[in-house]
């Protein structure tokens, strides 16, 4: 079992590294944002601080940001909205952190890798494919917000995404019903690879994970043996990947909102 105050160091490790990331990579990305608008100004390109919203969409549909000012087209962090995201960021992972020690982590053993292929009929990895998808996304916004460029903060929010989602895989690799499972950290790099891919690659925003959660004890079902909480209910849990038939094929004909999802 892992002491508390190793756990407690484990969790302040990735907060002050986030620090240091947010404080060194201000200069840095100013300075090749530098270089690239030298660059455009060359090439007579529009090298205003925003983009239009016209080229911040989602598919074919309109995105909104959390300051509801359209992103910066180079890095230009805002020191305000920034410690204020992080701050926020990090406080939400400090309790998610105190949640799951109370519930998955409460009693520990010595760390193990083991596949677990037996358990919820491979539910748990679409779970942790859209994981890595969510904290991704939740990540690029929270960055677009502090002045992070709208081509950087995909890629620098996919990082985080994975990164928890890794922290928290390992920490459950110490859990008494728990153990560090290869598949699972797979599905979740792939949900935080495809989430930063989704953004230079037009055919995968047409091919969305979705998910909804319906309490077992609303439909008279019992929940998965062993769950601890919701996050791990995953007889609860509907995922899916939704297909936009209408972008995806231009038929005219088609309804707007009707998908086609498989899960």
């Amino acid at each position: 079992m892992i002491p508390v105050s190793r756990r407690t160091h484990a969790l302040i490790r990735p907060i002050v590294f986030a620090f240091l990331i947010l404080a060194t990579s201000k200069s840095a990305s100013a300075q090749a944002d530098s270089i690239r608008m030298n660059k455009g100004a060359e090439l007579k390109t529009d090298t205003s601080a925003f983009i239009s919203w016209s080229e911040y969409r989602w598919a074919d549909h309109q995105m909104a940001t959390l300051t509801g000012d359209p992103p910066r087209r180079y890095t230009q962090i805002q020191p305000i909205p920034a410690y204020t995201y992080l701050g926020t960021y990090c406080g939400i992972l400090a309790a998610l952190h105190y949640y799951q020690e109370q519930t998955f982590w409460r009693s520990g053993q010595s760390f193990r890798v083991r596949d677990n292929f037996d358990e919820s009929l491979g539910a748990n990895y679409g779970g942790h494919f859209l994981g890595g998808y969510f904290v991704s996304y939740v990540s690029e916004q929270a960055l677009i917000a502090s002045g992070v460029s709208y081509k950087l903060a995909p890629i620098y929010g996919s990082i985080a995404g994975l990164a928890y989602q890794t922290y928290v895989e390992v920490l459950d690799g110490y859990g008494t019903d728990f153990s560090l499972s290869p598949f699972e950290v797979y599905s979740q790099t792939l949900g935080a690879v495809y989430f930063a891919a989704s953004q230079y690659c037009r055919i995968l925003q047409d091919l969305s994970p979705k998910c909804n959660y319906y309490p077992t004890s609303w439909f008279g079902y019992q929940p998965k043996a062993g769950s601890l909480t919701p996050i791990d209910d995953y007889s609860a849990w509907n995922i899916w990947l939704s297909a936009n038939i209408k972008d995806l094929t231009g038929w005219g004909f088609w309804p707007s909102w009707l998908n086609i999802a498989g899960g």
